[in-house]
């Protein structure tokens, strides 16, 4: 057809030279919660808008859980480049000066339950059912080996906290390690325990916000640099240039739908492609193939097309088209094409 044979030509006169492009996928977390040092195991703040870490006034440890999930964002066989971690710090004791707040690997699953405490959350709330607790992995039958969560010894990361504000975990090789790990095993992925100095007969203990802080801008964000590996699996271009793809991933849910070639006079040197609408399939888990990380701005990064013969990767950039608002358009941003 007219409009393959225009692609072929335009993908061949491409001369791209040089490394594969890296990649920065900017991600929340799935869950987080608190450990409230207590005899019982009774107390957790799955639902709340902050987690400590460190000894509060009533000389009791705090201990923060936060985890992401890296193989749903990222595709298979990618290379891990750098990890930085990004919290905000929003109250600290009066006394308090600067103290290391340390990230751990964690070694058991855990849970995000809906206990929500009152007022500034420290004392936290009675847990339900689901949440992590000082002595559970998943209230009331989980337990962890060690009371208050079993993790790797060793840091994975250290920064210190002062006063109020936004703080920086990484790049570490720790942390780099940690994450290429959850990406080639996810069911090695439990996360990060969020450590402060847990002298008992010192007040330490730092508030951060939380996945679930109303104020989204200062909720914890991962950003990963990454090279998407000579492995992943190619989306197949049709031979009508439709490009059908089986997993996408987009704010905790997932998608299958094809994208229909849709040439617009517009803007005919671009390639633009349409949603399908009758394709679109939700996603009860993600599938076996490659699952595509959709940004918030709706762009989608296409690690790796082929489409007769020619393999090549790409980003596609959400389009708004003023004379068709009731669909949604994608055009491929040729800064980032690459052949392969």
């Amino acid at each position: 057809m007219k409009k393959s044979i225009g692609l072929v030509i335009f993908l061949g006169m491409v001369v791209l030279g040089g490394t594969a492009r890296a990649d920065v996928v900017l991600m929340e977390p799935v869950k987080d919660n608190m450990l409230i040092q207590t005899t019982d195991g009774s107390l957790s703040n799955g639902a709340g808008d902050y987690f400590f870490a460190g000894v509060t006034g009533s000389r009791s440890v705090r201990r923060g859980l936060i985890a992401f999930d890296i193989a749903a964002r990222l595709p298979q066989g990618s290379v891990i480049n750098s990890v930085s971690l990004v919290m905000t710090m929003s109250n600290t004791p009066g006394g308090v000066g600067e103290v290391p707040i340390r990230l751990h690997r964690l070694l058991s699953d855990w849970g995000e339950g809906a206990s929500d405490a009152p007022l500034g959350e420290g004392i936290g709330a009675n847990a339900a059912e689901g949440d992590a607790t000082w002595l559970h992995t998943f209230f009331p039958a989980g337990l962890w080996t060690t009371p208050g969560g079993d993790f790797d010894p060793a840091e994975s990361a250290s920064t210190p906290v002062g006063g109020n504000g936004e703080y920086d975990w990484g790049s570490t090789s720790a942390m780099v390690a940690d994450v290429q790990a959850w990406l080639d095993d996810p069911s090695t992925n439990f996360g990060w325990i969020v450590l402060g100095t847990e002298n008992i007969n010192v007040r330490s203990a730092k508030r951060f916000n939380s996945l679930q802080n109303p104020n989204a801008s200062t909720r914890p964000m991962l950003a990963v640099d990454y090279t998407p590996g000579s492995g992943v699996p190619c989306v197949q271009v049709t031979d009508t240039v439709g490009l059908p793809i089986a997993c996408a991933q987009f704010q905790g849910a997932f998608f299958s739908f094809t994208l229909d070639f849709a040439p617009n006079p517009t803007f005919p040197d671009d390639l633009i492609w349409m949603m399908n609408f009758g394709s679109l399939t939700i996603l009860e888990s993600p599938t076996d193939s490659l699952c595509l990380p959709v940004a918030d701005d709706a762009s989608i990064p296409v690690p790796c097309a082929e489409f007769q013969g020619l393999q090549f990767e790409f980003v596609l950039r959400l389009l708004p088209i003023p004379e068709d608002p009731n669909n949604l358009f994608w055009r491929m941003d040729f800064n980032s094409l690459i052949i392969k």
